[in-house]
């Protein structure tokens, strides 16, 4: 009898420890997740003024067999961007891109 009275009470320590732990991880995370979301809320009208992307093909022994690249412009509040130059292995196809 002795021994369920001193298990008891551990074991009620130790969830009650475990909660405590968890809920502040969560009330942590739950803060964390505040910031970032109030974080983005602010940057919306903040967007990228120019953008490059480069695409490349490999072969199997990693060399490139093509290579696109793109330099965009997005305006502040704009949705799309504009294609500012387009160069597909070496040769520019700006124009082509555009039409």
């Amino acid at each position: 009898m002795k021994v369920k009275l001193v298990l008891f009470p551990a074991l009620c320590l130790m969830l009650a420890s475990a909660l405590a732990s968890g809920s502040a991880a969560n009330a942590e995370a739950e803060a964390c997740w505040q910031k970032g979301t109030a974080a983005a809320e602010r940057a919306q009208d903040f967007l990228p003024g120019k953008i490059y992307m480069k695409f490349e093909q490999l072969d199997g022994d990693g060399r490139a067999k093509s290579r696109s690249e793109f330099w965009l412009e997005l305006a502040p509040g704009e949705k799309e961007a504009r294609l500012v130059k387009a160069v597909e292995d070496g040769r520019d196809v700006t124009r082509e891109e555009l039409e």
